[in-house]
């Protein structure tokens, strides 16, 4: 019996699970990536998985941090402590296959539990997305992100209900702009111009559409000049 928080040994092809339904996959404490020389830093987090550390509304699950930070060539350990009564992961991929199955790092916990798991990052400057692939715990708020020197593409570190919400209130806010813009038009217009809304949408199209045949005209020039050029 593995007791909780000990770090699992290493073997190949680098998975580990015991009767109290924790595992490993990807396990790798000395093996180095493609270009790295040596270690650059031995990091460790503490990740705490459950409700409460939940970020956004809608969400259910959540972790204590939604970005992690490394040095490229770092060996990372991860002590994953899950304080719900439900199975949670915390999951990379994108890492070298020939290191790690299927380019695959991961920590699951059975619930109340917790396990230890270590590798090392890649050299190159990247973003790495964490996430849980328990089914429908991903869009319930389980993701974050790993970045690794300067890091490189962002990926999205909300969930999807969090993203969704923010979607809503980008939609909330278009359609508030698009109603209010009468309002807005007729209070400026009355402020600053003594007119009314309907006035300075109407001369506010006027001024475009003189702007329109100015660049009209301009173009007119310029080809006329080119063909007695030529």
């Amino acid at each position: 019996m593995i007791r909780a928080g000990t770090q699992l040994p290493e073997v190949d092809p680098g998975l580990w699970m015991d009767s109290q339904g924790r595992v490993v996959i990807g396990q790798n404490t000395h093996r180095l990536p493609e270009g790295c020389r040596k270690l650059s830093e031995d990091v460790k987090f503490t990740v705490h998985a459950g409700r409460k550390f939940a970020h956004f509304p809608q969400e259910v699950y959540g972790y204590n941090e939604l970005v992690w930070r490394v040095k490229p060539c770092a060996r990372v350990t991860v002590v994953l402590i899950n304080e719900d009564q439900v199975r949670h992961q915390w999951v990379i991929r994108g890492l070298p296959q020939e290191l790690y199955p299927k380019g695959l790092f991961a920590l699951e916990a059975s619930g109340r539990e917790e396990v230890t798991g270590t590798f090392i990052v890649p050299p190159e400057d990247r973003t790495y997305a964490v996430r849980s692939e328990i089914s429908q715990q991903l869009s319930q708020g389980m993701s974050s992100q790993l970045i690794v020197g300067e890091g490189g593409e962002v990926l999205p570190v909300l969930s999807s209900s969090a993203q969704s919400l923010f979607s809503g209130t980008l939609v909330l806010g278009f359609v508030t702009a698009v109603l209010g813009a009468p309002y807005l038009l007729d209070w400026l217009g009355r402020r600053f111009f003594g007119m009314k809304g309907k006035e300075v949408s109407g001369y506010l199209f006027d001024c475009l559409a003189d702007v329109a045949c100015l660049l009209l005209q301009a173009v007119g020039s310029v080809r006329r000049l080119l063909r007695f050029k030529t």
